[in-house]
Order: structure tokens, then sequence, then C-alpha cells
């Protein structure tokens, strides 16, 4: 352990383990400084960056339950797909999907959407508290349907009616 000052005598660093700083002191050299700054370099590039899972969380104010950094990053992806992700949903009352959210939908027995049969993903976008975007993606194994997307529009209190833009 050492210090390492310039020619003033101002600390330039302190306690640099594995490096011999006792060689330098007011009076040293440009061509010191760059030696030991040289093996600073070294020393901090054989020092490896810990893995995420071996670095401790303290998860009390975020209210997760992971312990370590890792785990940490895997619970809020979850927690965010399961946020954007409304669910898998079988004849849903699209009228009453208003959240931003993305949904899998078999529209078999479903009210006020765009078809009443088949699968489909709904994406609803909320532009303000109270419009919102529906756009409807329907998925088929085969024939024209498939692909074809609707959108509709929730504003002045009322759902307007759905259009085939493809």
């Amino acid at each position: 352990m050492g210090v390492m000052t310039d020619a003033t005598g101002r600390l330039l660093v302190n306690a640099v383990g594995g490096v011999d700083t006792s060689g330098l002191a007011k009076d040293s050299t440009l061509q010191s400084v760059n030696n030991t700054l040289g093996q600073i370099k070294t020393v901090l590039e054989g020092v490896a960056a810990p893995e995420a899972d071996n670095v401790s969380y303290d998860n009390i104010t975020s209210g997760l339950t992971a312990s370590n950094v890792q785990d940490a990053i895997d619970e809020l992806i979850e927690l965010k797909q399961d946020d954007l992700m409304g669910g898998n949903l079988v004849g849903p009352d699209f009228n009453t999907l208003t959240e931003n959210k993305n949904y899998w939908i078999n529209a078999s027995g479903s009210t006020n959407g765009p078809v009443s049969s088949g699968y489909g993903y709904l994406e609803v976008i909320a532009a303000r508290t109270t419009a919102r975007l529906q756009r409807y993606t329907r998925f088929a194994s085969s024939g024209s349907d498939m692909g074809r997307t609707y959108i509709r529009y929730y504003a002045n209190n009322q759902w307007y009616s759905w259009i085939q833009i493809y």
C-alpha cells in the first residue's frame, strides 16, 4: 500500500492494493507516474466483475422476494410481463377490456368483438383516462381470415364500430 502524489504534493492515489507506490514523492517524474498508472491498470484488469447471482440484494424496500441481483432482475422481468399480459381469455366482452394490456383471445362466445369465433391477439392502448384504442389481430391456420386486423376507439363515453384495417 502506498501514496501517490503529484509534483506539488497533491494526493493522486491512496491505498492501491498490489501496486508499489512507495518510490513516488513530490519530485516524481512523469515516467514514474506513467509506470505506476500502468501497474494500477494491470491490477484492475485482473479484477473480474462479480456475477449478478453472487451480488447480494436488499429487498426490504422493493417488496421483491429476491436476495441477489440476478434474481431481482428476473423477478422484475416477470412482473413486467405479467403487467403487460392481460391473460388468456375465452369469450370476453370486449367492452370491458380497457387497461393497457395485451390479451390472447378465444373469441368463441365473445361479445362486442370484431369476430365471434377463432383466436386472436388484442392490444389495448389507453391514450388518456377516457380514450382507448383496441387493435385485434386474428389468427387462423389458413384462409382469408389469417392476419386480419381490426381497430376501434373509445371516446366521448362510447365505443365506435370496429374497422378492418388489414
